[in-house]
C-alpha cells in the first residue's frame, strides 16, 4: 500500500499528514491548512519550548473533529473545495493565456511597424 506524507509549515511549526496515495492531495493541504488556522487560536506563546508531543493532547479533540470532516472525500464540502481549487487554477491558466496572446498580438505590431519604418 502506498501513502502520501504532506506537510504545511508555518511560523516554524510543522502540520504533518499521512495518507493514502488515493487521497486529494489539495484535500490533505487544506485539512494541514484547517489544523493551522485552529492551532492558531491557542497561545502560541509557550509552543517553541515544548519539546514532547503529548503536551498537544488538549489539541486532540480538535484535530478529530477536522480529521472528520476530511475523511470521506465525496462529502459536498470537500468536493467544494476541490471545485474551488480547479477554478483557481483555471483563472490563472485563462489570466497567463491571455497575458501571451496579448504580448503575441503586441508583438506582431511591433513587427510590423518595425517593417513600415525600415521600407
Amino acid at each position: 500500500m502506498l501513502f502520501t506524507l504532506s506537510y504545511l509549515v508555518v511560523n516554524g511549526i510543522c502540520f504533518i499528514t499521512l495518507c493514502d496515495s488515493s487521497y486529494p492531495r489539495k484535500l490533505a493541504f487544506n485539512y494541514l491548512q484547517d489544523l493551522q488556522k485552529e492551532f492558531d487560536k491557542f497561545d502560541n506563546g509557550p509552543i517553541h519550548k515544548i519539546t514532547k508531543p503529548y503536551s498537544f493532547v488538549k489539541f486532540d479533540s480538535i484535530i478529530s473533529s477536522i480529521r472528520k470532516q476530511y475523511i470521506d472525500t465525496r462529502t459536498q464540502a470537500n468536493l467544494s473545495k476541490l471545485n474551488a481549487n480547479r477554478h483557481r487554477e483555471l483563472d490563472i491558466v485563462t489570466g497567463n493565456m491571455s497575458g501571451i496572446v496579448e504580448r503575441r498580438q503586441n508583438s506582431s505590431k511591433f513587427r510590423f511597424r518595425l517593417r513600415s519604418f525600415c521600407a
